[in-house]
């Protein structure tokens, strides 16, 4: 077992964490952004996401979490997912269904935590769904501390969430990785140009070895010196990751970014 990094996890998380290990339902992992920060200490992360393989009894598990402390619940489903915060801490429990793990968890203080494989391949997925800038810098820190490149963690994205060589969702993938305008500010990531232009200037090799992907390998070919492509639909991505927060009645960045090429309308370029 291997001990969490110093300075990785802020009090409430902290104090958390071991609660949350006392009541693990079976096969349960730590994934997101702590569980990337826990490997990498590159970060703080705030958040304890869990994984679960099966669907599982959230009210007997809500019941074990307001016996650990003090539990306020904002969502929850009968067999599938418990949102809630513990003792200040934001905790999820989610069941991760037909998601086959790449990589096996190793332990630290006691929690199961993903593997890179399969955190790359979940950042890779939410980066297309919903585009928050430290998703961006999660994805620029593994590919630049553990060589696991974004061209792999398409081939990971394809097999975690067995979609076909060319199926739609990479392309939105691949999109979405030069879609800044719908990407709000994050205290927490103080490089943001940095990280904008790590994508921008990666962008052209992911999309030509996009084009030779080669699923039956699990992976595409490592990137190589291309001219640049038009970025085309990016603004299409940062549009439907929009739409899919008002969807989900939650606040859209392009209202919130000075100078994005959309209004809040999400149709036209009138900002």
């Amino acid at each position: 077992m291997r001990d969490v990094p110093d300075g990785v996890l802020p009090q409430a998380a902290a104090h958390a964490w071991p609660k949350v290990v006392a009541v693990l339902p079976p096969g349960a992992y730590l994934v997101g952004g702590t569980a990337l920060a826990v490997r990498l200490a590159h970060r703080q992360s705030r958040d304890l996401d869990v994984f679960v393989p099966a669907r599982f009894d959230t009210d007997r598990l809500r019941q074990a979490l307001e016996r650990a402390g003090v539990l306020v619940v904002t969502q929850q489903d009968a067999d599938s997912t418990l949102n809630a915060v513990l003792d200040g801490a934001g905790v999820q429990f989610l069941a991760a269904l037909g998601q086959p793990n790449l990589d096996a968890s190793d332990v630290f203080d006691g929690m199961p935590v993903a593997g890179i494989r399969d955190l790359l391949a979940a950042k890779l997925k939410v980066i297309g769904d919903r585009g928050e800038l430290r998703d961006y810098h999660d994805v620029m820190a593994i590919e630049q501390r553990t060589g696991h490149t974004i061209e792999l963690g398409l081939g990971y994205y394809a097999e975690r969430y067995a979609v076909g060589a060319h199926h739609t969702s990479l392309t939105h993938v691949v999109r979405a990785m030069v879609a800044f305008d719908d990407v709000a500010d994050d205290p927490a990531i103080r490089d943001r140009a940095d990280v904008e232009r790590f994508f921008r200037g990666r962008h052209p090799a992911v999309v030509a070895s996009l084009a030779s992907f080669d699923l039956t390998h699990g992976r595409l070919p490592p990137p190589a010196p291309v001219q640049d492509p038009p970025v085309g639909d990016a603004a299409t991505s940062s549009q439907s990751r929009c739409a899919a927060r008002t969807r989900a009645g939650r606040k859209c960045s392009f209202q919130a970014r000075a100078g994005s090429r959309f209004c809040g309308k999400h149709d036209r370029r009138t900002c």
